[in-house]
């Protein structure tokens, strides 16, 4: 099962609606203030951070990350915010950016043979950063 747990992002919403909807993934989605309860047949085998308004230092209620994160040893993706708890769970330092980052970025895939990115059809995509917060 994937672990996704929602730290109040728009765009881990799009994620769920647009694609895990069409896939055929056991997953279960979590939002950042709720207990974070697994019953024992469910199986964890990845985890998913989403954005988020905010930081890890901030009087949010983050608990259901840093449960996850102390919790299950499986492949983790952080965004954003989410990428920022992992840091400081690991003892990580995060710093406030001069400026809010905000562009578009083209990323080229350098190994696509990968399996992360099987079923994609270019090595090329364009992705919008939106930062004030860097690692």
């Amino acid at each position: 099962m994937l672990l996704i747990i929602d730290n109040q992002s728009s765009f881990i919403k799009k994620f769920k609606r647009n694609f895990l909807s069409e896939q055929n993934i056991e997953y279960r989605f979590v939002d950042h203030n709720e207990p974070l309860v697994i019953k024992e047949e469910e199986k964890v085998e990845g985890i998913i951070l989403s954005g988020g308004k905010g930081s890890p230092y901030e009087p949010l209620n983050l608990t259901a990350d840093f449960v996850a994160l102390m919790n299950y040893d499986v492949p983790t993706l952080g965004l954003c915010l989410g990428y920022e708890n992992i840091a400081v769970a690991h003892l990580g330092r995060i710093k406030k950016l001069e400026k809010y980052n905000q562009r578009l970025e083209t990323v080229k895939i350098t190994k696509m043979e990968d399996p992360i990115f099987q079923g994609l059809i270019s090595d090329e995509m364009t992705l919008r950063k939106q930062h004030t917060y860097k690692v």
